[in-house]
């Protein structure tokens, strides 16, 4: 998932299978589709458009680091542990 600003970037990676840009409901109504198992929020912080992205894609397992008092991830991994 990415947007218009490191699309070019990404799409150039060779380990990379599959990229999305984000373009809000149609990205989340495409991606739910896809009946994820993990998904991966790998920034600290998360923002309004962010939990409803999350929630709304309904992966059986959401991970996210460093995110405490949010009751939407089900594994949060700590900065500190390896």
């Amino acid at each position: 998932m990415c947007g218009k600003s490191n699309l070019e970037i990404l799409k150039e990676n060779p380990y990379i299978n599959k990229l999305w840009l984000y373009n809000g409901i149609e990205t989340i109504r495409n991606l739910r589709k896809n009946k994820y198992d993990l998904l991966f929020y790998n920034t600290e912080k998360i923002y309004f458009k962010d939990f409803y992205f999350v929630n709304r894609i309904k992966a059986k397992i959401n991970v996210g680091i460093n995110i405490d008092k949010i009751k939407l991830f089900d594994i949060i991994i700590r900065s500190d542990e390896n």
